[in-house]
């Protein structure tokens, strides 16, 4: 004679377990995306800069290149086009 027995878990421990699961799924992707920013490191820098620039004049290449185009072009303290 072959029987199967099947066993079931009551109600209220099922519900015990569904509302524990959710709990862990809602909560855990939180902490794994790091959401909380409790040290200042997690500050970006400011936009400031504080860098003393020298003149640096145009390269006679550079110079002839933008004539040749027929363009214009000026360049910053830094010598950036």
């Amino acid at each position: 004679m072959n029987s199967t027995r099947t066993r079931t878990i009551p109600g209220p421990v099922t519900n015990l377990i569904a509302v524990a699961m959710t709990v862990v799924v809602l909560l855990f992707p939180i902490g794994a995306r790091g959401q909380a920013q409790i040290l200042d490191v997690h500050r970006g820098l400011p936009d400031l800069d504080t860098r003393s620039g020298t003149a640096v004049p145009p390269t006679s290449t550079q110079l002839s290149l933008v004539a040749g185009m027929g363009a214009s072009a000026s360049w910053n303290q830094f010598g950036t086009p």
